[in-house]
């Protein structure tokens, strides 16, 4: 990268929030100084000193906005190009007549007024008023004879070349402010397209993951009567469902339900942790707390502070003997032929991945199983929160009242 170039376009340094803004006032210094040198060698050929040495002045003002607006200290950048510009118009008028034209550079300010978006509007306002301001007065105050004559055929040339001065000023800002705008909108509409395939493959690649998922969990139950939906709140999720048979014993069904903190896809890679979890512990799936233990002891410190409520219950269809284990989870509802109740746990574990299995014992919180009957011909259902929470057009939660109502209005309905 050029020196020039890297001065310009600020070698990376810019916030992209500022490119714009600094390259337009870069480009509106150079002009100056570049304008301001052209001036010092048309003083110096009409022989007037004092205009030579404020255009000398000039240009170092400018070359100290450039240097200022390097370091980004654009407040100070355009004081000085902004009060250098009046300031000229008002000496060159006043040492050479205004019928050179000069006092017409005092609207070069308009488009720096127009840039200065560092500052409120209020003082772009002020700005633009006093330029206005120093016009009016240059036009009424300043007719009298300039202090330097010069040739009327010469004041024409001069006055020809301002014109053609501010002309090229607004021009040459706008420019390169037009061509800014282009480079920025290309860069916009490239980035907008990347941003679309990178959402497309996402979109892609979670529709892959919610079908992989959605193979974790039971397309059929193990036996009658056994009815179930899932719904991911998201594309994929966290929550998660299995049935566990007995080799020798086909009265009993075992039925795990889980539901990981959060949404999306780490809560769907500790889901998957879950399942993963079950097919290795098929030794332990006739004991509740130990499946709950060894549950907890994969998941403890995996989960980055998510947690898992799960319930794990075996269920003798036969008797309607029910021995399970709940840590944390949604309390079942049990549903008779003439009551709905819930099935509470005399004493239910913490949710998994919270503390180790030797804490838990240490504060007497091991993982516990219990036991009940359930009615003859009653039904029991297993939930997430995603149920219970979900909000309807009142902005109410659904909520376990309402959850009971329904059921209760349906117990004699079959569970399909």
């Amino acid at each position: 990268m050029s020196g020039a170039h890297a001065i310009m376009h600020g070698e990376g340094r810019i916030p992209e929030s500022e490119y714009r803004f600094f390259f337009v006032t870069n480009v509106a210094y150079l002009f100056g100084f570049v304008a301001h040198a052209i001036f010092l060698t048309v003083f110096s050929l009409l022989g007037i000193p004092e205009m030579v040495l404020h255009n000398v002045a000039s240009c170092f003002v400018f070359f100290v906005a450039i240097l200022a607006n390097q370091r980004r200290r654009y407040r100070l950048a355009m004081s000085l190009a902004f009060s250098e510009v009046l300031v000229h118009a008002v000496l060159a008028v006043v040492f050479v007549g205004q019928a050179s034209g000069f006092q017409y550079y005092v609207f070069v300010a308009v488009p720096l007024i127009f840039f200065v978006t560092v500052v409120p509007g209020w003082v772009r306002f002020v700005m633009a008023l006093v330029a206005f301001l120093v016009y009016a007065s240059i036009s009424y105050f300043l007719r009298g004879e300039p202090v330097h004559a010069v040739d009327t055929w010469v004041l024409y040339i001069i006055r020809g070349g301002n014109i053609a001065g501010v002309v090229a000023g607004f021009s040459f800002i706008g420019y390169w402010y037009g061509r800014i705008n282009q480079t920025a909108e290309a860069a916009l509409y490239a980035e907008r397209n990347k941003l679309r395939e990178q959402n497309e493959r996402m979109q892609s690649e979670l529709e892959m993951a919610r079908r992989i998922q959605l193979q974790l969990v039971p397309a059929t139950g193990p036996v009658k009567g056994l009815a179930f939906q899932y719904q991911p709140m998201t594309i994929i999720g966290g929550d998660f469902y299995d049935f566990v048979t007995f080799a020798g014993r086909p009265e009993e069904v075992g039925l795990f339900i889980s539901d990981v903190s959060g949404h999306g896809v780490p809560a769907a890679l500790i889901a998957s942790m879950l399942k993963s979890t079950l097919l290795q512990s098929v030794d332990i799936l006739d004991d509740p707390p130990r499946l709950m233990g060894r549950l907890n002891d994969t998941l403890v410190s995996k989960t980055n502070d998510n947690f898992v409520t799960a319930f794990y219950g075996i269920c003798n269809l036969e008797t309607g003997e029910m021995r399970f284990c709940n840590a944390g989870h949604n309390t079942p509802w049990v549903i008779a032929k003439e009551s709905v109740f819930p099935l509470e746990s005399g004493r239910p574990g913490l949710p998994l991945a919270i503390f180790h299995n030797a804490h838990l014992a240490e504060r007497g919180r091991e993982y516990q199983v219990e036991q009940t009957f359930l009615p003859l011909d009653s039904h029991i259902l297993l939930y997430t929160d995603g149920l219970t929470e979900t909000r309807g057009m009142d902005g109410r939660e659904y909520g376990d009242y309402r959850l009971a109502e329904v059921l209760m209005l349906h117990r004699h309905e079959p569970a399909g």
